[in-house]
């Protein structure tokens, strides 16, 4: 008797521990949802700036001041932070291996797609090719954002 009470327990502590998970898995794909939705709002009136990165990314925390200095001086640029911890599904899509990663989105289409910057400041199709992996300074950022504002 006593070892099918064990083996009830151990069954109910599975089944608190599934739906648990599964329960986890829908708020992330609303936070998803949520950046998704910022992003295309934000192309309605401009090029958006995403910075992929974490709390815990040193290069992450140098970065951030860079681009809140960008931010005020761009103001037809819409700029989201997005915490690859958080939303990881995200940051999935764009996909990111490394961080900080930055994207410049120009515009969406309305079949979907979009268009982007790449690091070399030409514009692309090619979301993979679009990354701007690792840490840049200002004078590095600048003529991107630039040239994903005259690419409009």
């Amino acid at each position: 008797m006593q070892r099918a009470a064990k083996a009830l327990a151990f069954m109910a502590m599975v089944v608190i521990l599934f739906g648990a998970l599964a329960g986890c898995a829908r708020p992330a794909e609303e936070i998803k949802d949520q950046k998704v939705a910022e992003i295309d709002a934000g192309l309605r009136t401009g090029p958006v700036f995403i910075e992929f990165g974490a709390t815990w990314c040193d290069w992450c925390q140098l970065e951030k001041p860079v681009v809140r200095d960008l931010a005020a001086v761009y103001g037809g640029v819409r700029f989201v932070d997005v915490d690859t911890d958080v939303n990881g599904s995200l940051a999935s899509d764009y996909f990111v291996e490394g961080i900080p990663q930055m994207d410049i989105v120009v515009k969406r289409y309305s079949n979907g797609s979009y268009l982007y910057i790449d690091p070399q400041g030409k514009v692309t199709m090619d979301r993979l090719r679009a990354r701007i992996v690792g840490y840049h300074e200002r004078d590095e950022l600048e003529p991107l954002i630039q040239a994903a504002l005259a690419a409009r």
